[in-house]
């Protein structure tokens, strides 16, 4: 997981979710989304998909919240999109039916 440039604490969430090595899914989708690209991840049922984009999504708003909480502590002004303390959506996942959305919705508790 490091490899495809998540923080630790991130790839410590995957592997507890059952997620020891990145699969082919996961490893084509997760640096696109560290880059803050657009995504549309397909494949396969258990092919590691929510994963694929859960983690690296959770990556970047940690990584927001990091930056903002840093720019406060001395002084400065958050960058645009980050925040320590955010009081809006920070992100959507979009899902084809409900019951697909309760499932991501527990993986990301998860992690």
């Amino acid at each position: 997981w490091a490899a495809l440039g998540l923080a630790e604490d991130v790839c410590e969430a995957g592997e507890q979710a059952g997620a020891l090595e990145p699969t082919a899914v996961q490893k084509a989708a997760a640096p696109g989304i560290v880059a803050r690209r657009d995504a549309v991840v397909a494949s396969h049922t258990g092919s590691g998909k929510t994963l694929a984009y859960l983690l690296p999504l959770v990556h970047n708003l940690r990584a927001a919240e990091s930056a903002g909480a840093e720019a406060v502590e001395r002084g400065e002004d958050p960058p645009t999109g980050a925040a320590s303390r955010p009081k809006r959506p920070r992100a959507l996942v979009l899902a084809p039916t409900r019951e697909l959305a309760a499932q991501i919705g527990e993986v990301a508790k998860q992690v």
